[in-house]
């Protein structure tokens, strides 16, 4: 009987052991998902060489670190330093970072005569407790926000509609 007893303290502690990890386990935290890929490409209607100086007229304007500006490739590199709750935005990963840092990758493609294809390319590093910089995962908003600054940089053209020759109105007989 003793034994008996000693196999069904054995096998409750085994169930206990195995429902206790089951339970554990399911309250690890995962890294975030982001619900679909980010965009990065971008197709812009507008001449590449227009799109080209607008585009670095408005990064200076933003007051953007340009690092690389080759016109022969049409690629401009601008680095940007963010802090904690700046940084924060612009990551998938929820960790709290003193700041962070961002390496842009911006090209340009001519597509067709008027058309051109941009891509925005982030490099993220989080700046925390550890002497290395910890790369983590865009979740699109910077792409975005570059897209967006540079998409509103085109020029316009201006019209004036009460400037426009206006047939003079015949009058009757």
């Amino acid at each position: 009987m003793k034994r008996v007893s000693s196999i069904l303290s054995l096998l409750n502690l085994a169930i206990i052991v195995v429902l206790s990890g089951g339970i554990l386990s399911g309250c690890k935290t995962k890294p975030p998902m982001i619900a679909k890929p980010v965009q990065t490409t971008w197709i812009i209607e507008a001449p590449l060489e227009t799109l080209w100086k607008s585009s670095i007229e408005a990064l200076v304007e933003k007051g953007a670190q340009i690092k690389i500006l080759d016109k022969a490739t049409s690629l401009i590199v601008v680095e940007e330093f963010f802090d904690s709750t700046a940084f924060s935005q612009y990551i998938a990963e929820p960790y709290g970072f003193y700041g962070g840092k961002a390496e842009i990758n911006i090209l340009f493609t001519q597509q067709k005569e008027n058309t051109t294809q941009v891509n925005i390319k982030p490099a993220l590093f989080g700046i925390g407790r550890s002497a290395f910089p910890i790369k983590v995962t865009s979740n699109g908003k910077l792409e975005r926000d570059y897209y967006l600054l540079i998409s509103g940089s085109i020029p316009k053209e201006k019209t004036y509609p009460w400037l426009e020759e206006v047939e003079p109105k015949k009058e009757k007989k």
